[in-house]
């Protein structure tokens, strides 16, 4: 928020948008102490390879993602796994990662249990304000236009939460910059959620 807060003439710009916290730095690909999502444990853990269950989000389904935490150390102990999702280059803005599920698990010395982590369409969307004068400028601008509405960025009407296809990269990680491993999943379909 540096250069936005405390603002002017008691107005302050959100100029950071989606950039809040943790997203900024990473975005930015800035070295930070203690990255988001940070811990630190007397014991140590070993994970295993991840399992998408079915790797296509279908409209109103979900994608899930199992793997193995094991114990590895001599005393009982906590992991978080976290999962971020990284999109594929879209219409919009978006940070390069974000959080979308975590579970943290408890675990005695040398046990082990499978983390499930579920994503709904949500954890692939994003907010779209939307244009009320889209319909009206593509009109005025016909075939006139120096880049065709066909083939440029159209946006929507109606603000609301929308997914695009493509491929999203699903990191498991102990934080933001400890990613343990990857995955993917395949958006099928584009347009409002639900």
């Amino acid at each position: 928020a540096f250069g936005n807060s405390p603002g002017e003439n008691n107005h302050v710009l959100y100029g950071e948008s989606l950039l809040m916290g943790y997203r900024w730095y990473d975005s930015r690909h800035l070295p930070v102490a203690f990255p988001f999502g940070h811990g630190g444990s007397y014991t140590t853990f070993a994970w295993g390879q991840p399992r998408v269950v079915d790797p296509r989000l279908q409209p109103g389904g979900e994608v899930v993602v199992e793997l193995e935490v094991k114990n590895t150390g001599e005393r009982a102990g906590a992991e978080v796994v976290q999962l971020y999702v990284e999109p594929p280059a879209g219409r919009l803005f978006r940070p390069r990662r974000e959080l979308k599920a975590f579970e943290k698990v408890w675990l005695p010395a040398g046990e082990g249990r499978t983390v499930r982590l579920a994503l709904d369409g949500r954890a692939f969307a994003f907010w779209d304000e939307g244009s009320t004068e889209s319909g009206y400028l593509a009109e005025r601008l016909a075939e006139g236009a120096v880049v065709p509405a066909e083939r440029g960025t159209r946006p929507v009407e109606r603000p609301g939460w929308y997914v695009e296809a493509g491929t999203f990269r699903l990191l498991l990680a102990r934080s933001v910059a400890d990613v343990v491993s990857e995955t993917a999943a395949e958006v099928t379909w584009s347009g409002p959620l639900g």
